[in-house]
């Protein structure tokens, strides 16, 4: 039966079936090419396993871990593998050649007898039938077998060489690098590559940052670490108790998602979690854990390393340095001795009652808060002063307890109160004494007194005479007495009444002054407070230095009100004018001072801020007028040979006028002779006195003593006409001669008082050491070389500290830099 083709098998060659022939070419090209690929992955999957190994490696930034030298260790393995793998296995690859493509084919198609290797078989002996029929036949089972052929299987050629499938784990690593570094692979790869450019790759690398900060009361400076730093175990870090720490990790590994990567911290067996800051940069801020062993971890690596020692913090001690003292404003001082590691921060002093008490006067328990900065670990002694003379148990024996303060807030107290009768202010007008007379009555008895006190008060009031008419006073007085009249027995409002009797009695005593020094010392302990405080606000603080510069240039027009008065009550108004005064006053370099003050706190440095202001505290209470001030022996004798120059100058300008009309008159000068000889005798003994008080006779007085000599020749021979030059000659002199002293005694008075702060008085070096300014006066240390930073040098490192600090916070800056930029604020 013949096979008759479809027409569209006819019109289509392409659909026809294949023949034989060419089915066997097209399976044994198939072979071929399979059996290269699997002699050809069996040689170089090792090469690409490795590859992709240490691709996987470098994209999750493992040999970066361990720093320089195990990126270039990790690169050396990585060239290594290279060369050696292929020298290795790559000679075992070989073509396969026909007889391995057929065999190939008869395996897989599970045909025996080998038919393919025969079909190459030729008849030997061709001539025979016999031969040949069998021949025949054997080639139709041949042709029948062939075909059965079937496409070639591959085989697995890499679980035979990779038992424990570890190109499993390299194609994880791999899938798992990808996914981290994200677009940023192949930088990280070639970083890997190239590690010799890793300061150019290092904002792209993972970093650690540390910073341990003490307090700033230990004087410690900040310590930062990174994960460069080499950490002795045998040398713990030593961190001040109270400390913080800082911790920033920027870290490429966020990739994972959540929180999985997100590094910790670990101390001794704590364990603190880091924030997510965004952008693969972690971080933690806490106080500094109570542990010896730190790590920080991520995943399962220790990413750095560190022992630390705690260094405690110890509570203060005070004793009794010496016996009780009271001023002379009946404040009291008691003497101490202190100790701190870092400082006393605050000395209290409470007072009570004491149980020996004859009777309970109205008053309670008080205490008061003085700033001492103490120096740290030294035995400091001090005997603050503490203004009690206002307290309604004034005159009674109280007990004492004075407590001392550190920094931390930890506490120590004498081991026993001080006992000691609370002094009393000795008043000298009339009307003072009277009114704190009734104020002691009111206290030690307000139920049976207060009526007696009313009427006493109104009785004053109707004397203005008694007070000159100040209406405050009046004013005061008559609202004690009506609130006294109008509450009796109630014994808060008689306590306001002996709080305002109190500052009546002040006014009367000292007018103004007292109640200006009261708010001064009043804006000065509401600033002390808000720098202890670390909530304050800059705000708040600009405000307070604020008042206190309102309430220091009150003080100070008081206290030239003030000294001014005195000056005309002792009769020497003419030895230093009010301008003199007001200038030796120097409330410009007060106010200058204070804007220092300002500036320091206000850019953080709030213990200089404390110190400077506890240097004016003392500086004002030096100033106190109401303190009866001896002048040293030197202004002593200073003031009377002004005094003396001031009367012969007044003598001699008498003289001249007189000389003058004698001229005019054609009259005998005998008499203005004889007037000129003692005005000279009385130039003689001035002279004497200005030689013992000043160590020398000025040159000026002896010039005028000459020619008043002159001058006295001239009227002897009755010539008034020859002697009005001398005159005159000598009145310049002598007035030259008192400017001078004039201008020194007001340096001596601005010396005396402290009360020069700049260019009014002498510069000090921060060690209190005179500088020379330039005026040639005679200075010990006028060759100091000290150099002190004027304001505009100390607002310079200011605004560079302030720099610094920004670029330091910025966490996208190469690991480098930031190194620079801490380096930079630890020498400023």
């Amino acid at each position: 039966m013949t096979h008759t083709p479809r027409h569209d098998e006819q019109q289509d060659p392409s659909r026809r079936p294949m023949t034989l022939s060419a089915r066997l070419g097209f399976l044994r090209a198939l072979s071929a090419w399979i059996i290269t690929a699997e002699r050809g992955t069996a040689s170089i999957w090792r090469i690409i396993v490795w590859i992709m190994a240490f691709a996987g490696l470098w994209m999750l930034q493992i040999p970066q871990i361990f720093g320089m030298a195990g990126s270039v260790i990790a690169l050396i393995i990585f060239v290594v593998g290279l060369i050696y793998i292929p020298w290795r296995y790559s000679p075992r690859f070989q073509m396969p050649r026909a007889s391995d493509i057929d065999r190939r084919l008869e395996i897989d198609s599970d045909l025996s007898h080998r038919p393919l290797s025969q079909s190459h078989d030729r008849l030997a002996n061709p001539q025979k039938d016999d031969t040949r029929r069998l021949w025949d036949v054997a080639r139709g089972q041949q042709q029948k077998l062939l075909a059965r052929l079937r496409v070639p299987r591959p085989r697995p050629v890499l679980a035979p060489a990779d038992p424990m499938a570890l190109r499993i784990l390299v194609a994880l690593v791999v899938i798992c690098g990808l996914a981290i570094a994200g677009p940023s692979w192949h930088a990280r790869v070639h970083d890997g590559l190239v590690p010799f450019s890793w300061p150019k790759a290092v904002a792209k690398a993972d970093t650690i940052t540390v910073w341990i900060t003490p307090p700033a009361y230990t004087g410690v400076p900040e310590m930062v670490f990174s994960e460069k730093t080499k950490f002795d175990p045998a040398k713990p870090i030593a961190v001040p108790m109270g400390s913080d720490i800082k911790v920033r990790v920027r870290s490429n590994w966020h990739n994972l998602g959540g929180d999985i990567a997100a590094p910790v911290l670990a101390a001794d067996g704590q364990s603190f979690a880091m924030d997510n800051l965004g952008d693969g940069n972690y971080g933690l801020v806490r106080p500094f854990p109570q542990a010896n062993h730190f790590r920080i971890r991520q995943l399962v690596f220790n990413r750095m390393e560190w022992m630390a020692t705690i260094i405690p913090d110890t509570p203060p001690t005070i004793t009794i340095a010496g016996e009780s003292d009271i001023g002379p404003h009946a404040d009291v001082k008691i003497p101490v001795k202190l100790h701190d590691d870092y400082g006393v921060e605050t000395l209290d002093m409470t007072v009570t009652l004491a149980a020996d008490a004859e009777s309970v006067p109205l008053g309670a328990d008080y205490t008061a808060t003085q700033t001492i900065m103490s120096p740290p670990g030294q035995d400091y002694e001090t005997a603050p002063s503490f203004d009690l003379a206002w307290h309604p148990w004034a005159g009674l024996p109280v007990q004492i307890t004075m407590t001392a303060t550190d920094h931390r807030g930890q506490t120590a107290s004498l081991s026993e109160p001080v006992t000691i009768t609370l002094p009393e202010r000795t008043f000298r007008h009339p009307l003072a004494r009277q009114l704190v007379t009734m104020r002691k009555r009111l206290i030690r008895t307000p139920d049976e007194a207060a009526s007696n006190v009313a009427y006493d008060l109104e009785t004053i009031v109707m004397s203005p005479s008694t007070y000159q008419g100040d209406p405050v006073i009046f004013l005061a007085l008559r609202s004690a007495a009506v609130r006294l009249l109008t509450y009796p027995g109630n014994r808060d409002e008689m306590a306001a009444v002996v709080a305002l009797l109190w500052d009546v009695a002040l006014r009367v005593e000292d007018g103004n002054m007292t109640m200006a020094y009261r708010g001064l010392k009043d804006a000065q302990q509401a600033l002390q407070n808000a720098l202890r405080d670390p909530t304050t606000t800059p705000e708040q603080l600009a405000q307070l230095v604020e008042e206190l510069r309102q309430a220091m240039a009150e003080y100070m027009q008081e206290m030239v009100r003030e000294m001014q008065k005195n000056m005309d009550q002792s009769g020497a108004e003419q030895l230093m004018t009010a301008e003199a005064l007001e200038q030796a006053m120097n409330t410009m370099d007060l106010s200058a001072y204070i804007d220092q003050m300002m500036a320091r706190a206000m850019s953080g440095d709030r213990n200089a801020a404390q110190q400077m202001l506890n240097d004016l505290q003392k500086m004002m209470e030096s100033m106190d007028p109401s303190a009866d001030m001896q002048l040293p022996e030197d202004v002593k004798k200073m003031m009377e040979s002004l005094g003396g120059l001031q009367d012969i100058i007044e003598q001699q300008e008498k003289l001249l006028a007189a000389t003058k009309e004698a001229k005019t008159d054609e009259a005998e000068t005998a008499a203005e002779k004889s007037t000129q000889d003692s005005i000279r005798n009385d130039m003689g003994e001035l002279m004497i006195k200005m030689d013992e008080a000043l160590g020398q006779i000025p040159e000026k007085i002896g010039e005028a003593e000459q020619f008043m000599r002159k001058s006295a020749d001239e009227l002897a021979t009755n010539n008034p006409g020859g002697s009005i030059p001398h005159q005159e000659d000598a009145l310049d002199r002598l007035r030259n001669q008192q400017k001078q002293m004039s201008e020194k005694l007001q340096q001596r008075l601005q010396q005396m008082t402290m009360l020069s702060f700049g260019g009014g008085g002498m510069r000090t070096d921060p060690l209190g050491r005179p500088i020379e300014d330039g005026d040639g006066g005679q200075n010990p240390w006028s060759k100091s070389k000290v150099e002190v930073p004027d304001e505009a040098e100390r607002r310079r490192i200011y605004d560079i500290m302030q720099e610094l600090r920004k670029k330091s916070g910025e966490l996208t800056r190469p690991d480098y830099e930031l190194d620079y930029f801490h380096r930079l604020m630890r020498q400023f």
